[in-house]
């Protein structure tokens, strides 16, 4: 069954307003007050983290700021302003009020010519009942004050407020002055794209009904809705469906419980969800019920069962997860220097602009990383030989330095005095210093090499804590232009790197006696180019090490990025080993009870349905296209066997929830057999992806002449290229959208 009807109905990204169904399990007002709630909790653990805009792998060249974080930033000017970060006063904010959506595009650089935004645009696949529209007039970035405080951008950013800009499925398009950096076009495509949690699909599929509760029916489902916040934890949990007796152990549950965050673009985002318990005698995972939206009121709102509830009983609580332990002393710090020493034989260090977007204007910071490789360089031009694999560690061992630029203003320079870091998170405050102010000779000898304007001023800090809201301060002898104050605050954007091949199952090796399924848990190195470098076993048995290290590394991530500038990451990924390879099914490993046979061991077992998302395993046909052939096909043919007949190699159609029903059918309806033959198409289930979370739709085809029905896998939670899978071919071509 899909994810829609198995795990959750997920769509209300960051206050967007609706699930993915339609329904809305709370008001409207209750709705914002936990939405202002979460803002004002962000705000006091440090600045707001906009959605970045990112063009092609390069710098960030615009951002979204949804209800979400504009709360964080009315927060954050009440902060500022000497008053606390109020819910209420958030949610009473005009900026609030308007419930929009505020785009930014910066202007571009190419190569030396800058290029202004004209136009920006929403796009979106959802199909809403109403489209996204400006709220008021566009505005540059310097007259942007008022509707984004606290917030520098560049004086020539097109801003545009948008009313029902909904984030599923959406792309925002920027139309500029000129041609796009490396191309004729003067319109440049962004997408906005939305990860959700992971972790709640199968967390509580196997729930041990209470002593006191052993009456009720085995399995019993609850579904309960709840609001995960950018730090992982459910918040403000409800029950929509099942007995109202098991709603405290399920909301101790899922309250013990830190899943990782949804993001969009990288950036941890809040996301409401609905998550299915399902309740057995024996605690063994098995299949909930199918969720059944509450019928609306004649107020035309929701029938809402049940309401959050005081302390569950202790006796209900989960066992917390264990602790993973550290990194072996010195093993982070020596990983570290091997890549400084490898990045500085390829060229000079790229630091980290302080600013979001375009030119590092305001200044520029160099991490212990990038200390290691500006150290590194520097070593490299006075003939040093450096080779990475002896490399010291002492490299990376250098404090982080911050730099502040000087300013020109109507004709004039206006110098910086003094810079200053500060972090969020759970201990928010000031970044501890190491160094007074530093400028000039002493500044140049703490970063050798590195060209720097005159009149620079920097300071030395024990950290740069990305992850954690970083944002620097500058200070300058007088209010720059555009500015009331002497201080300009500068958020650094951290965005979080997704994985782009990551296969999350490997086979138990022969002669290891393990249970299967088993996981293990890896630690490595995302690189700057997104390698998973010097892979380790973090946690796990020592037979399944060799094994495990061969896996992880293959593994390949987006980079991780602060303001728009690739940084290496130490994460920390699970490894799943089971008998045959193949991902393991959810819970303890039991398919489900309504899974038909598996035909191979190296597919993952089918959940049959006779609907899904509304949508029947009717037959499909499709009509013979006389004198068609792979050389007439009106779309490519892949050449890599594995595309659409595997799991692994699954057609990635797209759409989500909304669309990705009715995209799949598109696709499906432009192919036909080698010889033009119409298809004979049935919907067969669905199954589990290698990723051990995306569930996958299996479609099974016949044609005229053919020995043995194919089984095509499809992907509607992710997009990519189109073709038709080797041996068929198209009728038309291929537009899914």
């Amino acid at each position: 069954m899909r994810r829609l009807k198995l795990i959750a109905l997920l769509a209300m990204v960051a206050g967007a307003g609706v699930l993915a169904n339609g329904q809305v399990p709370q008001s409207a007002s209750a709705r914002d007050a936990n939405l202002a709630q979460l803002a004002a909790e962000a705000a006091g653990r440090g600045p707001a983290m906009p959605i970045p805009l990112l063009g092609e792998g390069t710098r960030q060249v615009g951002a979204v700021y949804d209800r979400f974080v504009l709360g964080v930033l009315i927060g954050r000017a009440e902060l500022a302003a000497g008053r606390p970060a109020d819910p209420a006063v958030i949610a009473a904010h005009p900026t609030w009020q308007s419930r929009g959506t505020v785009v930014v595009a910066y202007p571009v650089d190419c190569e030396g010519r800058p290029n202004q935004p004209l136009d920006i645009r929403w796009k979106t696949t959802a199909q809403a009942p109403v489209q996204a529209e400006p709220i008021g007039e566009p505005m540059r970035g310097e007259d942007a004050g008022a509707l984004l405080p606290g917030t520098a951008l560049p004086p020539d950013a097109r801003v545009v407020n948008l009313r029902n800009a909904l984030l599923v499925g959406a792309w925002v398009e920027v139309d500029y002055a000129g041609p796009v950096c490396r191309g004729a076009a003067t319109t440049m495509s962004l997408p906005v794209a939305v990860t959700p949690t992971r972790g709640l699909s199968t967390a509580f599929r196997g729930m041990t009904l209470p002593a006191d509760l052993s009456s009720l029916p085995s399995p019993t489902t609850v579904w309960m809705h709840t609001l995960v916040d950018p730090t992982g934890r459910a918040r403000f949990p409800e029950r929509l469906q099942g007995p109202a007796e098991l709603q405290p152990p399920a909301i101790a549950a899922l309250e013990a419980r830190r899943f990782q965050p949804a993001t969009i673009n990288g950036v941890p985002m809040p996301l409401d969800v609905l998550v299915p318990f399902v309740f057995t005698t024996t605690g063994e995972p098995t299949v909930p019920e199918r969720y059944v939206p509450a019928p609306p009121t004649a107020a035309g709102g929701n029938v809402v069962v049940g309401s959050t509830v005081g302390a569950p009983a202790p006796s209900a609580r989960s066992t917390p997860p264990p602790v993973l332990p550290p990194a072996p002393p010195g093993q982070n710090d020596s990983q570290l220097a091997r890549l400084a020493v490898e990045v500085a034989g390829r060229g000079v260090a790229v630091p980290i602009p302080l600013d979001p977007a375009g030119p590092a204007r305001h200044g520029v910071l160099f991490d212990r990383f990038l200390m290691g490789v500006v150290k590194a360089r520097a070593a490299i031009e006075a003939g040093a030989a450096l080779e990475a694999s002896t490399a010291d560690p002492a490299l990376v061992r250098e404090d982080a330095v911050a730099v502040a630029f000087p300013l020109a203003c109507d004709g004039r320079t206006i110098a910086p005095s003094d810079v200053l870091l500060l972090s969020g998170g759970t201990r928010p405050g000031p970044v501890r210093n190491t160094s007074p102010p530093i400028t000039g000779a002493d500044l140049q000898a703490r970063l050798p090499g590195v060209a720097l304007p005159e009149g620079a001023v920097g300071r030395a800090f024990a950290s740069a804590p990305f992850g954690q809201n970083l944002e620097a301060r500058v200070t300058y002898a007088e209010a720059p232009c555009g500015s009331d104050a002497t201080t300009i605050t500068l958020p650094i954007q951290s965005v979080r790197g997704a994985a782009v091949r990551r296969r999350p199952s490997a086979r138990i090796p022969d002669g290891v006696s393990m249970p299967s399924p088993i996981t293990v848990v890896m630690r490595g190195l995302v690189d700057l180019d997104g390698r998973y470098r010097f892979p380790t076993l973090a946690d796990g048995p020592k037979d399944l090490e060799v094994t495990a290290v061969v896996t992880a590394s293959d593994w390949q991530f987006q980079p991780y990025r602060a303001n728009g500038v690739p940084t290496p990451a130490f994460v920390l990924a699970p490894l799943v080993f089971t008998t045959t390879g193949a991902p393991g099914p959810p819970g303890r490993g039991a398919p489900p009870p309504d899974a038909p046979p598996v035909a191979s061991p190296n597919v993952p077992p089918v959940a049959a349905a006779s609907s899904r998302g509304g949508r029947s395993t009717e037959d499909l046909t499709t009509p013979d296209e006389v004198g068609l052939s792979a050389s007439t096909s009106q779309c490519a043919i892949a050449r890599d066997t594995t595309y659409g007949f595997t799991p692994v190699g699954a057609v990635k159609t797209g759409g989500g929830p909304a669309q990705g029903p009715a995209r799949e059918l598109r696709y499906l309806g432009v192919l036909r057999g080698p010889d033009g033959q119409g298809l004979h198409i049935v919907r067969r289930g669905s199954v589990m992806a290698p990723d051990g979370e995306t569930i996958l739709d299996l479609y099974e085809i016949t044609y005229a002449g053919l020995d043995a029905p194919l089984r095509i896998y499809l992907d509607e939670y992710h997009d990519g290229l189109l073709q038709a899978p080797a041996g068929l071919v198209c009728a038309q071509p291929i537009a899914v959208r």
